[in-house]
């Protein structure tokens, strides 16, 4: 459970899954890709986003072996085995899948790793690797309201440096909830199944290449993807879910 004073994306894609554009809604600022709830934007989320900014600039240290295996559980475990993600199955068997493990702590640690990630993927032909999912362990993993403050920031600079024409950045965190309309009275926003379409074990962010997601929004998949996505999740008991994603954190899976 989550207080109702948490910010939480709307829900609009995973990992491959891109948006085709939108007007104004219902107070959402919605563009190609993501859409922001507004609704719950205030001052002491503006605090708080500034807060990030001036975070300690000493990384920790990480067991890279360990979040590699989790990370990859997940996609195999998870995604694939869920069906959430189409375009994941070919290039993940075929190693295509670049796993980065990185111990930043900070916004410009983070910033740092997604510029070197975003030149080694420039550098490799597609065929050779096809994304990159630069795991963040020490990233805000128990706090996804931070979390989430910290990525509008990252995209507002991502999208400020021109690199959101080159690649698109997609957001996981092992306690993502999308906002909710209609907060009930007791203000606690209860988890539901779609949220675990973008619960990872580990916050993590996919780096997408800009003409897949061109090709993916041309041919209107992501909005099949995105249907069938809510339409199959719902159909899955929440403790079931819940189970599932424990167990990718046993080490002897």
């Amino acid at each position: 459970m989550h207080s109702s004073g948490e910010y939480t994306r709307e829900r609009l894609g995973f990992l491959s899954a891109i948006n085709v554009a939108q007007p104004l809604v219902n107070g959402c600022r919605t563009g190609r890709r993501v859409c922001y709830s507004r609704s719950r934007w205030n001052l002491a989320t503006t605090k708080r986003a500034a807060k990030v900014m001036i975070e300690s600039q000493s990384s920790l240290p990480v067991d890279v072996p360990h979040c590699e295996a989790l990370t990859r559980r997940w996609v195999r475990d998870f995604v694939l085995a869920l069906q959430l993600c189409p375009y994941a199955r070919a290039p993940f068997l075929a190693n295509q899948v670049r796993i980065a493990v990185d111990g930043a702590t900070s916004i410009q640690q983070v910033e740092r790793a997604l510029e070197r990630e975003a030149q080694v993927l420039q550098h490799a032909p597609e065929e050779a690797l096809a994304t990159t999912l630069l795991v963040l362990p020490n990233f805000h993993p128990r706090d996804f309201e931070r979390f989430y403050a910290s990525t509008l920031l990252l995209e507002r600079r991502w999208e400020a440096r021109g690199l959101s024409d080159s690649f698109v950045l997609v957001f996981f965190h092992p306690m993502h909830m999308y906002a909710k309309h209609g907060a009930p009275a007791n203000g606690c926003i209860p988890v539901d199944q779609l949220d675990y379409e973008r619960r990872a074990p580990l916050p993590t962010i996919n780096l997408l290449r800009d003409d897949q997601v061109d090709a993916a929004v041309a041919s209107g998949k992501s909005t099949e993807m995105l249907e069938h996505n809510a339409a199959h999740l719902s159909t899955i008991p929440l403790e079931a879910l819940e189970i599932r994603f424990r167990c990718l954190y046993k080490t002897d899976a």
